[in-house]
């Protein structure tokens, strides 16, 4: 994975979820206690790790001023799990800029996996960062 970072302050890992807007905090509560598919538990083949933090995802251009902001869930090994707000272009290259749980600043390459609705406004989705499988 080709990414870039640095170092910024952060929110203590402990209370990232509670700094995300009320909307997003109850999209999640919804999406998770919704239960896993199991079709799609199946399909995994890491073990997907609990993660809160935001990003945002732009396109190919970056001087594009139009962005998403995504709440990401989890991770496994090349991939995030998130929600958001847009209807995001399943197979679409984007940039994603976010600061890790430990503080570190993320910029990279990835692929929109999957994006679908779940609920009024919300859809959930994976991001495949580039360079991984």
């Amino acid at each position: 994975m080709q990414a870039t970072t640095g170092r910024r302050s952060h929110i203590l890992p402990l209370d990232r979820e509670r700094a995300w807007p009320l909307d997003a905090r109850m999209a999640m509560f919804v999406l998770e206690a919704g239960g896993a598919d199991p079709q799609s538990t199946r399909d995994r083949i890491e073990p997907r790790q609990p993660c809160r933090i935001i990003g945002t995802l732009r396109g190919p251009d970056p001087r594009s001023p139009t962005h998403s902001i995504v709440y990401v869930r989890d991770t496994a090994p090349g991939y995030m799990g998130f929600i958001c707000q847009s209807d995001l272009p399943v197979g679409s290259t984007v940039w994603l800029n976010c600061a890790t749980e430990d503080g570190q600043s993320v910029r990279t390459q990835c692929h929109i996996g999957r994006s679908r609705a779940f609920m009024q406004g919300w859809n959930e989705g994976v991001l495949q960062l580039s360079g991984e499988s």
